[in-house]
């Protein structure tokens, strides 16, 4: 899904967050080029997930780290 639709998607959610995750081989070292998109519709904070990782969602929410 392009950016631009997920960041459409989370507007209308009304979501707090973003965590990107599961992305493909093509947008892995994109992170800058993704922002740019999703920063168009959405200003909230948004995360990159990696294989493995661990989020904290209320530490997350209450801190608002992020790209």
């Amino acid at each position: 899904m392009p950016p631009s639709e997920i960041a459409i998607i989370a507007v209308d959610a009304g979501a707090k967050a973003l965590i990107l995750s599961h992305r493909m081989q093509r947008t892995l070292g994109q992170e800058k080029q993704t922002l740019s998109l999703l920063r168009r519709k959405y200003s909230g904070p948004v995360f990159f997930a990696n294989d493995l990782g661990l989020f904290e969602l209320d530490k997350l929410l209450k801190n608002k780290h992020g790209y």
